[in-house]
């Protein structure tokens, strides 16, 4: 019979590194990474293609081009190809990101066959045709009205505008205007630039087998282009000398705030550092920030921070919404929670319950082979490299207390801190 008297035994982690998948090429040359493992007989395709929303012509046209990619092809019109897709129960997506946009796909490997020429099809000839692309356009332009209507929303845009600057693509405002204007000679132009040999790159998981890789070949490895390779723009950060703004929405109930330290990007020494401290600070449900502001003072139902890496900016973001009258007092007990990290080492037992938490997201990436797909897809899409992972749990188990006292004096400061609030501002400036 069981004790349930006597909790079972606490054991650490084993070895969590990860060799990264090494990558291979296609006859035609389109790099490709291959992660075979797990018992299901079906796979996923991630093929990208470099042309994001950093490289578009128009707002939204990056975005657009992909969600409509899928939508009918010049051979068959959306109703067959959504049926064609629910009929070999394959499940599809596209996006559109800073640089690169996606397209995912994950079939049973004894369909594949059939799926993969399809989204092949769809990927070389897509028809964009006009009556979806109106439907969508609608939609998308909605549902970003009903967004420009709620605080988060706007405290967010305002931060981007502030942080990045108005010549950033990052710092500029995607209107329901700049959707309803795109056109389907838009979208050809922007398909036409970007979606081709060169521009792509693919990464295939789960049970890859003989028969999956020759369907590979002879779709999108027998793929050929006069068209070459599109190079990513240079943007440099130019952030607003504001440093507190308020958006004003007149009558609002609650306040919603965003708070941005400029840090440092993921290749830098203090990167990975500052990212254990921010978990202390902010990063889980344990954190010092949940601890004091929502569980302590209860202004809040929640509040969290994070590390935020792209190709070439890091910062530490915090936000969070709360009832008009606390949140001066959510932005005090931010900077009283900054400073404690600059004046007091942190616990060791404190220390040593963040370091449980990444650990264990950390193992998740050796869950399966989709898992370890994902991370290879974030070096092709944020800026991550190969080599993050295991530098990332060699600093986890090495670091001190001391160190991170170093790093909060260095990034954790008052100066730094940039803040926008959306909220009645009547209000809130009577509370201040």
């Amino acid at each position: 019979m069981i004790d349930r008297t006597t909790p079972p035994p606490l054991s650490t982690f084993g070895d969590l590194s990860l060799n990264f998948p090494a990558v291979t090429h296609l006859p035609n040359g389109i790099p490709c990474w291959i992660i075979n493992g797990g018992d299901d007989d079906m796979n996923r395709v991630n093929i990208y293609f470099k042309g994001g929303s950093f490289m578009e012509d128009l707002p939204g046209q990056a975005i657009l081009t992909a969600y409509m990619l899928t939508e009918g092809n010049t051979s068959m019109p959306p109703e067959q190809v959504a049926e064609m897709f629910d009929f070999y129960a394959a499940r599809k997506s596209c996006d559109s990101y800073d640089y690169w946009s996606e397209v995912v796909m994950t079939s049973l490997n004894d369909n594949f066959a059939h799926t993969m020429p399809l989204l092949f099809q769809c990927i070389t000839s897509p028809s964009f045709p006009e009556q979806a692309l109106e439907t969508l356009k609608r939609r998308l332009a909605g549902n970003l009205g009903v967004m420009q209507q709620r605080v988060k929303y706007l405290a967010a845009v305002r931060m981007k505008e502030l942080y990045y600057g108005d010549n950033h693509p990052l710092g500029k405002n995607l209107t329901p205007d700049h959707i309803m204007g795109i056109t389907r000679d838009d979208l050809l132009a922007f398909h036409n630039r970007f979606y081709h040999p060169a521009n792509c790159c693919m990464i295939i998981s789960g049970k890859v087998d003989d028969k999956v890789m020759a369907t590979i070949n002879s779709t999108i490895g027998a793929w050929t282009t006069t068209a070459r390779e599109e190079p990513f723009p240079a943007w440099t950060i130019s952030p607003s000398p504001i440093m507190l703004d308020i958006v004003d929405k007149p009558g609002a109930m609650q306040s919603a705030l965003r708070l941005r330290i400029e840090a440092v990007k993921r290749n830098h020494p203090d990167y990975l550092p500052l990212r254990i401290l921010v978990m202390a600070f902010g990063g889980y449900f344990g954190s010092r920030l949940m601890s004091n502001i929502r569980e302590d003072k209860g202004y809040t139902y929640g509040i969290g921070a994070a590390l935020l890496g792209i190709e070439n900016d890091g910062c530490v973001d915090i936000q969070c919404e709360c009832a008009t009258q606390h949140t001066w007092n959510v932005i005090k007990e931010i900077k009283h929670e900054m400073k404690r990290l600059r004046d007091e080492l942190i616990p060791l037992d404190e220390l040593d319950t963040v370091k449980q938490h990444m650990l264990s997201a950390a193992a998740k990436t050796h869950d399966s082979p989709y898992n370890i797909a994902s991370y290879v897809s974030s070096t092709i899409l944020f800026g991550v490299y190969p080599e993050y992972h295991n530098r990332q749990l060699d600093c986890i188990r090495n670091i001190t207390p001391q160190q991170l006292q170093t790093i909060a004096r260095r990034y954790l400061t008052d100066e730094r801190l940039r803040t926008t609030i959306a909220g009645d501002k009547t209000q809130l400036n009577s509370l201040l």
